[in-house]
């Protein structure tokens, strides 16, 4: 009687090294970005002692993002974003390589 062999398991996203790239810069822009949040917010205090002023700094930094959230999902629901549909299609297509490349003569 043979023995059973476990089947191997299948590699993770990590194994590939463009993923892992885009991964690691998107982790590392990520941190830049809320180190930056913080130290903004560090200084405005250190600069005023004034609790107030702090919270507005925290204010105008939040609302661009929550004011641009609903101009963008208008935008996604209307269609306006069908060309980075197709982009993000295009990207998972020559991820899981069925993208037709020539081929050298």
């Amino acid at each position: 009687m043979r023995p059973v062999r476990a089947a191997a398991p299948e590699p993770g996203p990590l194994s590939l090294p463009a993923y892992r790239i885009d991964w690691l810069s998107r982790l590392v822009a990520t941190l830049a970005a809320q180190i930056q949040v913080v130290a903004v917010g560090w200084q405005m205090y250190a600069l005023t002692d004034s609790a107030l002023d702090l919270g507005l700094v925290g204010l105008v930094q939040l609302l661009p993002s929550v004011l641009l959230l609903f101009v963008v999902g208008l935008m996604a629901a209307a269609g306006a974003g069908g060309a980075s549909c197709r982009a993000s299609k295009h990207k998972r297509a020559v991820r899981r390589g069925r993208v037709w490349r020539p081929q050298a003569p």
